[in-house]
Formats: structure tokens, sequence, C-alpha cells
């Protein structure tokens, strides 16, 4: 059985149209960025688990196994990796669990800036991917609000942009749920 936490991935990525892998690196880049805020440092080589079942992620620090260590936070004596693994060599990659209890404030809010920023992108990612082969065409568009000066329009269903005000015919009156037609000038990849 899939747990909430990865229905709710599940929903994020329906809703927005953008892939599942792209989320889940997402939320993994974010769970390295708070653990290296609260717990690590940022030369280690950290890596991530999740469990589909349970949704509970497992932290990991990854060290090669070396016969002399010169960087602790990259490497690991032969010795000290049996205590984790009784056939390690040298050469090996070692995984060692330091999944932390809970994270501090700071770190929490480090990994949600990391995944709105990361879902965002690839956002964008798609909008200009699915309009980038789509220049100089008319486009079906729905009126999803008016705020002020600023009207958000719903282009095939399924992506929201905004219709710049220098855009906008002077006089003209925009309501919610109003039909246009766009003429799509330029697709040009921002922020």
């Amino acid at each position: 059985m899939q747990s909430q936490f990865f229905a709710a991935i599940n929903q994020l990525c329906d809703e927005k149209n953008i892939s599942r892998d792209k989320v889940v690196e997402a939320i993994k880049a974010a769970l390295r960025a708070a653990y290296r805020k609260d717990w690590g440092n940022k030369e280690e080589n950290v890596d991530i688990d999740l469990d589909e079942n349970s949704g509970m992620a497992t932290v990991y620090v990854v060290k090669t196994v070396v016969e002399k260590v010169e960087d602790e936070f990259l490497e690991i004596s032969e010795k000290e990796a049996r205590k984790y693994d009784k056939r390690a060599d040298v050469g090996d990659e070692i995984r060692i669990d330091v999944t932390p209890m809970n994270y501090g404030r700071i770190a929490a809010q480090a990994a949600k800036q990391v995944i709105i920023q990361r879902v965002q992108e690839a956002e964008r990612d798609v909008m200009y991917e699915t309009f980038k082969d789509r220049e100089n065409e008319l486009v079906n568009a729905i009126i999803h609000r008016v705020d002020g000066t600023n009207v958000y329009v719903n282009l095939d269903n399924k992506t929201t942009t905004s219709l710049p005000y220098d855009q906008q015919i002077p006089g003209e009156k925009y309501y919610s749920g109003q039909r246009l037609k766009l003429y799509l000038d330029k697709v040009i990849k921002t922020t």
C-alpha cells in the first residue's frame, strides 16, 4: 500500500503536470540540505532513500573505504568500515545510516525552500516545453482570476500564466470564467 506521503506526491504531479521523478529528486535534495544545515558538513556525500510503503526517509553518509584516511568527510578506514559492513574492502563505498530523529526549524525552512524552488523550476520547464513550438499561434484560454490589473489565464486547461498589462486591450473588462483567444507571440524561459 502506498503511503499518504507518496499519494500527495502523485497528486502534486498530476496537478502541476510534472514528472514524479523530478518531485522525488526535489524532496531528496531538500532532505540533503536540511541534514547538512543541522548535522552534516557541506563536503559530505549524503544520500537519501525514500520508502514508498511507509513514506519514511533514511539519510546515509556515503564514504569510500581507504587504507589511509586523508579526508574524514569522504573517506573511512578499512577497520572502521568493517563495523558497518563485515565484507568492506578498500575501494568500496559504505553507506552509514545517520537519519536524524527531527530537524530544526531553520533546516525545515531550508528544505521547504528547496522543494518550492525545484517544483517551480520543473513547472517552468514543462510549460516551456509545451509551448516552445507553438509561437505565432492562436491559443484558447479561460480567465482564471482577475486581481487589479493582473489577469491570470488557464491555457489548454493545464497551465496558468499571467496576461501582462501591456498585452491587454485598453478598456477591456476581464472577469473570471471568460473565454479568450490569445495570440502566442513569444515563448521565453524566465523565472
